[in-house]
């Protein structure tokens, strides 16, 4: 069973639906809210620069490193 990962327990805490989340990391495209999901429930990992845009709007507490397991 896959763990929660930290964007999503950030997500839930904050109570942000996936549309807020990406309108926050000024996710564009054609469904940002699904591409949010996606790296929520970890079947995508974020592309660098989304990564900085996560790590800033969490203040850190999320990082490259939580995308990948070890």
């Amino acid at each position: 069973m896959k763990q929660t990962n930290k964007l999503e327990k950030y997500r839930v805490k904050r109570k942000f639906t996936f549309k807020q989340l990406a309108k926050h990391l000024q996710v564009e495209g054609k469904s940002p809210a699904s591409t949010v999901l996606k790296w929520c429930k970890g079947t995508r990992i974020p592309r660098p620069e989304n990564m900085r845009a996560i790590y800033r709007l969490t203040k850190g507490q999320v990082q490259a490193k939580d995308f990948y397991e070890f």
